[in-house]
């Protein structure tokens, strides 16, 4: 049997679907991000150190981390073929998509569908990692 294995900070990575279901059936709760990378994916390992900070800082917000090459079954649900992706999930169902390694795009999405941390001096944007574009990338499956 499959155990949730909990990882840096708040992320937790998800090891099969009835793993991921009991998250996306709390997100009226308590909303989720769901980030779809690969373990040789650079843009991926690029992005997570951040993913980690933003699960920190965003505590009303559930992370999860799903390896595309250990859920296949997952990834074809939810039609996955950028790494990373993150999938945006409230009251159960998707609400936004955001395909790439752009950390800005996956704040503005928290904020817009998840509602914002209280800014304080050191704005969150400010204390990420440096060296990420505004634009994404990723890798193609």
């Amino acid at each position: 049997k499959n155990l949730t294995v909990i990882m840096a900070h708040n992320v937790v990575k998800i090891t099969d679907e009835a793993d991921l279901k009991k998250y996306v059936q709390n997100s009226t709760r308590k909303p989720v991000v769901i980030d779809f990378f690969a373990t040789w994916c650079r843009p991926c390992k690029i992005i997570s150190p951040q993913i980690d900070k933003l699960s920190i800082e965003y505590h009303h917000v559930q992370f999860l981390k799903v390896d595309c090459d250990q859920n296949q079954d997952i990834v074809e649900e939810y039609g996955v073929n950028v790494m990373p992706t993150f999938i945006f999930i409230k009251d159960g169902k998707p609400h936004s998509r955001l395909e790439g390694a752009d950390i800005h795009g996956v704040i503005n999405t928290i904020n817009d569908l998840f509602g914002a941390v209280s800014m304080k001096k050191d704005p969150i944007m400010l204390r990420l990692l440096p060296g990420i574009p505004l634009m994404g990338f990723g890798a193609f499956l």
